[in-house]
């Protein structure tokens, strides 16, 4: 799976769940289909239908503003502000 271009925590909609702790990222990262290798200190998801619908990781568990996302999961880019 390709990832997006990495953006900023701050142009995460705010409709996003943080998912911050270490067992929620691994069964996250899972049912997406990606293998937790422990580098994704938070995710922020957005659920619909009671599937994920869009996945960004961020390496740092402590998500400043500032600091920057990968897309993890499709349909991302439409859910980015700015």
């Amino acid at each position: 799976m390709k990832k997006q271009t990495a953006r900023l925590v701050r142009e995460i909609p705010a409709s996003a769940i943080l998912v911050s702790d270490s067992q929620d990222i691994r069964e996250t990262l899972e049912s997406i289909g990606i293998k937790d290798n422990g580098q994704w200190g938070c995710l922020f998801a957005i659920v619909g239908d009671g599937d994920y619908t869009a996945v960004w990781g961020c390496g740092s568990s402590v998500p400043y503003t500032f600091l920057s996302v990968a897309s993890l999961y499709p349909n991302t880019a439409k859910y980015l502000r700015g």
